[in-house]
């Protein structure tokens, strides 16, 4: 597969053999809209108590209907995060869009973007998906997730925006937001990452989601701009626990 400034070397070389031998289990979410595949991973179920629940939405250089790409970045430090923490339990979903869709319907270089009246086609799925799973874990209502790069990062604010009664923490990274949102979004821990050269998503538009966040009184929210990073922030974001602890555990 060629690099592109959607994807980074480091992934590329992951085969999907490695991602079945670390747990992730195939599935596709269907309805009368359509169908989604998507992975799911159980980390820790072993422990007592309810289950966290995280949903990771992918970028544009994983899109497709393989059940595969979209694990590529995630799954290997999410796997690490858990192993070092055998009492956490959770549950990880891990859904793939269509080559010729994205979770949110809006162009990716602009400085600003409206929430869309209504979600596209694969963010209801993704949503349904999540309503399922709800049900069928039980989570503690503490601690669901949301978590995603680029493409992904726009859906991660795009979804806790439409359901901010669900999601206690987020994980974006190089997305963007409607900053007129940012209310909706005071309660919940953040941990925001972008490049400081990004021209893909402009680095701005975390800057000045943070800062709304801020405004409308969020004191939660820790924001980690990654100095000479272009468009990938994604290895440095994943690089070690940090954020994973933060929005888990409440780590600083």
């Amino acid at each position: 597969m060629a690099l592109s400034v959607h994807n980074s070397a480091s992934e590329v070389v992951i085969p999907e053999n490695l991602i079945d031998e670390m747990g992730f289990t195939k599935d596709v979410f269907r309805n009368e809209e359509g169908s989604l595949p998507y992975r799911q991973y159980l980390a820790n179920f072993h422990a007592p108590g309810k289950p966290a629940l995280l949903i990771f939405f992918h970028g544009s250089g994983s899109k497709g209907e393989d059940n595969f790409r979209q694990c590529r970045i995630a799954a290997p430090p999410l796997v690490r995060f858990f192993r070092n923490n055998p009492s956490l339990k959770a549950a990880v979903l891990l859904p793939q869009c269509p080559a010729e869709h994205r979770w949110v319907d809006v162009p990716w270089d602009l400085p600003a973007h409206d929430l869309p009246e209504k979600p596209a086609l694969h963010m209801r799925l993704a949503m349904k998906l999540l309503e399922e799973k709800i049900l069928e874990f039980a989570p503690d209502e503490k601690k669901i997730f949301a978590s995603g790069i680029s493409m992904g990062g726009f859906a991660v604010w795009d979804i806790a925006a439409r359901k901010p009664e669900l999601f206690s923490g987020l994980f974006p990274i190089c997305g963007g937001a409607d900053l007129k949102t940012a209310p909706l979004l005071r309660k919940m821990r953040v941990w925001c990452v972008h490049g400081e050269l990004d021209t893909t998503v402009l680095t701005s538009r975390s800057r000045e989601m943070v800062q709304a966040l801020r405004e409308a009184g969020n004191e939660s929210v820790i924001y980690d701009e990654v100095p000479g990073a272009a468009h990938n922030s994604w290895d440095h974001a994943f690089s070690d626990d940090r954020a994973l602890e933060y929005l888990f555990l409440g780590k600083k």
